[in-house]
């Protein structure tokens, strides 16, 4: 059976209201995987105005990987739907 074998992580940059200085909050890394037959996944708890990084490959048997996809998404802000979606 081949996999489809998803990574992701977020970055998110905001100004500090409160002591004036710009950070960054990293949603760290993550992985899943797919079955090939599965077309959409889908992510919850995902940070609000945050852009994600997706990796995407196929894992075959034979241990061999296919060539990576990769995808830029940045989510909604708060107070909207939270939970974004990629279809593979």
């Amino acid at each position: 059976m081949t996999i489809v074998q998803v990574t992701y992580e977020g970055v998110h940059r905001y100004r500090n209201k409160n002591i004036g200085i710009d950070e960054t909050l990293i949603d760290r890394r993550k992985r899943k995987n797919v079955p090939k037959e599965e077309s959409t996944l889908y992510l919850e708890h995902l940070v609000p105005r945050t852009v994600y990084m997706f990796n995407i490959s196929a894992s075959f048997l034979d241990g061999s990987a296919g060539p990576v996809t990769s995808l830029h998404v940045e989510t909604s802000a708060e107070g909207q739907r939270s939970s974004e979606s990629s279809r593979l």
